[in-house]
């Protein structure tokens, strides 16, 4: 699986990303909650799209069944609750397109979680919402040093890239 884990000393919270949905974030602040920012007026298709392959085909499914409508998503900022997914609360954020661009580029899918967090609490947060296979790739790259990986500073923060 041809991923990273950018590992951030900021205020970080665990996402993931994909170069292929550009602006589209999944973010996981603590094991019950998931918060998706989207484009101003993003429909449901770029998940079924592009993170089918990521996360739990039930999760994906209800997040297709339960999205919001256009009128909903047309304002910025303004968060959107959906149907709860498994005592999940789930909530869908429009923004607009960012003025400034993140430090490093992205190329691959990328996982953000805060340096320190540790890989019980990050197994615990997010093993229901992510395919198991993912879940172990991940926390494979992030912890096992036998794994093909390559680890570069970047700034005060890691990024552990996973080999081809």
């Amino acid at each position: 699986m041809h991923t990273e884990i950018f590992l951030s000393r900021g205020e970080t919270v665990t996402s993931f990303e994909v170069p292929e949905a550009a602006q589209v974030k999944i973010v996981w602040p603590e094991a019950k909650k998931l918060i998706i920012t989207v484009p101003v007026g993003q429909s449901a298709g770029v998940i079924k799209e592009h993170f089918e392959n990521i996360l739990h085909p039930d999760l994906v499914d209800h997040l297709v069944n339960s999205w919001p409508q256009d009128p909903e998503l047309c304002s910025a900022g303004k968060p959107v609750p959906l149907s709860t997914w498994q005592d999940v609360e789930i909530e869908v954020v429009a923004q607009k397109e960012p003025k400034k661009q993140p430090e490093t580029d992205l190329d691959r899918p990328r996982f953000t979680i805060q340096m320190g967090l540790r890989v019980d609490v990050f197994t615990d947060n997010c093993k229901n919402h992510l395919k198991p296979e993912v879940l172990e790739h991940v926390i494979r790259l992030w912890s096992d040093p036998d794994y093909c990986r390559t680890v570069l500073p970047v700034g005060r923060n890691l990024l552990i890239r996973g080999c081809a």
